[in-house]
């Protein structure tokens, strides 16, 4: 083989490294995301948020940025019970429709929230209380629930919350899985495990405003909450990668993200 020859192929094979790697950036899904938190800064106490949303969070308590991670390097540790991040509020991450997605993986088997967003009223009955819009939580057993606001005017004052749920075992300790939330602005209401159906049922949503938002409460990861019957709910362990949709996203595109990181 001539020189020449040579130099032309090695410059072949540059471009093409280079079109996969502009390929694979390009295949992020962006199509209603309002708020990504990689997790990748290293150091500091703000979580940039890439959406272009400027929904940037600010650690507070035991939580830092890692580097060593055998697997994904660079992650958020939560390591205490006061390890939270605090995004501002803003009405862009209350969806009508929504996806919630992160990879976690926790340190420890307890019943703990990983993401979640407070209302103080269940709109359409009027109820007063603390509860959640929405919110992502791993229990003791290793199940996967996701939580929304019940707005039926029928049964809303004796279930407030929606609640679906994955088998047990579904989110080991110290292994890195991914999980989701998704309802659909209409009546379906999904968790998804690894990119694939984990738990199914119906919820009912508000006609205006998707999901009973109401008081300017901020998103939280990991945050501390008291519940009754289980005592503070921490999250410790690592989160990589959170995502919110302004939409309910397909099958394969959950698959996708879950997968090959689009």
């Amino acid at each position: 083989m001539t020189q020449n020859r040579a130099k032309a192929l090695t410059g072949i094979v540059f471009v093409v490294i280079l079109a996969v790697a502009l390929t694979t950036q390009a295949a992020i899904i962006t199509n209603g995301l309002v708020g990504r938190w990689i997790f990748n800064e290293g150091y500091g106490i703000t979580a940039n948020d890439s959406s272009g949303q400027g929904n940037n969070g600010t650690l507070s308590g035991a939580a830092g940025f890692i580097t060593n991670d055998p697997l994904k390097r660079s992650v958020l540790n939560f390591y205490g019970i006061s390890g939270v991040v605090t995004y501002p509020y803003t009405t862009t991450l209350q969806p009508f429709a929504g996806t919630i997605c992160v990879w976690v993986k926790p340190d420890v088997a307890e019943q703990a929230d990983i993401v979640r967003l407070d209302t103080n009223l269940l709109i359409r009955t009027n109820m007063a209380g603390n509860y959640y819009a929405y919110d992502l939580r791993v229990t003791s057993t290793g199940q996967l629930v996701g939580m929304l606001a019940n707005d039926d005017p029928k049964t809303g004052p004796r279930q407030p919350q929606i609640t679906v749920s994955t088998a047990a075992n579904t989110v080991p300790v110290g292994q890195w899985t991914h999980v989701a939330m998704e309802w659909d602005g209409t009546s379906a209401f999904y968790v998804l495990v690894n990119g694939k159906l984990a738990g199914k049922t119906t919820y009912y949503p508000n006609p205006t405003e998707g999901l009973s938002y109401h008081g300017q409460y901020p998103l939280k990861a990991a945050a501390a909450n008291y519940d009754y019957g289980n005592g503070f709910l921490e999250y410790t362990g690592e989160l990589s990668d959170l995502r919110v949709y302004s939409r309910a996203l397909t099958s394969k595109e959950i698959y996708g993200i879950a997968t090959g990181g689009q």
